[in-house]
């Protein structure tokens, strides 16, 4: 619909891992100086795409794969990769809120997000 902010049938395109190509997990990953966290929040997760490449970059890793669109949290539960056992938690928040306590995420990722703010 068109007073949607979400368009579900954009979701293969988004979990399209040829985006790769110019958003580079890799690079992001060393200009954070090649990090160690126990818990990433994946902020506007969309279908997982980045969470899931960031989780399989740091295995002991928890990623909160937040989103506000529940299209999008059922295509991660939906699609899960049982190589990340679990791994990967799917987060419905809210745009002025994610509902986890305060001092959760070691590092926090929000890629590509803005032309959605």
């Amino acid at each position: 619909m068109p007073h949607e902010k979400f368009d579900a049938s954009r979701l293969g395109r988004l979990d399209d891992e040829t985006r790769f190509e110019y958003l580079n997990p890799e690079v992001m990953w060393g200009a954070a100086g090649q990090p160690d966290p126990a818990v990433i929040v994946d902020i506007g997760a969309g279908t997982g795409l980045f969470a899931r490449r960031f989780a399989r970059m740091c295995s002991s890793a928890v990623v909160y794969a937040a989103d506000t669109e529940p299209k999008a949290i059922r295509w991660m539960r939906d699609h899960d990769d049982p190589t990340l056992a679990g791994r990967i938690v799917p987060l419905l928040d809210q745009e002025t809120r994610i509902p986890l306590p305060d001092d959760t995420a070691d590092m926090v990722v929000i890629i590509n997000l803005h032309h959605a703010l």
